[in-house]
């Protein structure tokens, strides 16, 4: 299932999305975002290049950023 952003946006902005939705959002944006920036560039990509369930533990705890998610639509693009 795809999301278009401008409707995730206009439903949370009418209050269509309570505060514990927008949190889990803005928590897993937070970690596929961090997981992009570890990401290698295509061309240094290689067969075996990995995160390890390690790896992926301490970034979903890192990115538990406990901040209000209220203000969080906007601040940073969920895709690429």
């Amino acid at each position: 299932m795809q999301t278009d952003p401008e409707e995730l946006a206009r439903l949370a902005t009418a209050d269509q999305v309570d505060l514990e939705t927008r949190a889990r959002l803005a928590h897993i944006g937070r970690f596929f975002g961090c997981i992009a920036d570890r990401m290698p560039s295509p061309a240094d990509l290689k067969v075996g290049d990995v995160l390890t369930e390690d790896d992926l533990q301490a970034i979903w705890r890192a990115t538990a950023d406990e901040t209000d998610a209220s203000d969080a639509i906007g601040r940073a693009p969920l895709l690429h």
